[in-house]
């Protein structure tokens, strides 16, 4: 245990690393919606839509007191790309029976995901908090 000076922290101390703190995230999106009438009153509809994601974190942070003035740090980190697909079917009208009109929807679903996601963690050198220099170099990092 140490015993932490009055001093005080920078209001622009910054625990962690400009070249590796990050958060990025990409999205590509396509779909369409076609709907055809027939001349009875009957209809057929289909819906798809794609979906591709890609995420990146990446984040150094403090980890607790080394001594009275550095701050040991760790690194934790992950990436993870995700896939779907939905497809929808239907097929939509009315059946007269006697004096009974029923309305009918009947459809096929159809809907698929992949993902896949890397974690990282590890140790990153200490920083002094009071007179802070950034390492830019490597951390230690490992696959989970």
């Amino acid at each position: 245990m140490y015993l932490i000076t009055a001093e005080k922290f920078l209001n622009t101390f910054f625990e962690g690393e400009d070249d590796y703190d990050k958060y990025d995230r990409r999205e590509n999106m396509v779909g369409y919606n076609i709907e055809h009438l027939f001349d009875n009153g009957w209809s057929v509809r289909q819906k798809l839509r794609y979906l591709h994601t890609k995420v990146t974190l990446n984040q150094v942070y403090a980890a607790g007191w080394l001594n009275e003035t550095a701050l040991n740090r760790g690194y934790s980190g992950s990436g993870e790309k995700m896939s779907a697909i939905a497809l929808d079917n239907q097929l939509d009208g009315s059946v007269d029976t006697g004096a009974i009109n029923h309305r009918l929807l009947v459809g096929i679903d159809y809907q698929d995901r992949s993902n896949h996601t890397t974690g990282y963690y590890g140790a990153f050198p200490p920083i002094d908090a009071f007179n802070p220099v950034l390492w830019r170099s490597a951390g230690l990092h490992y696959v989970v």
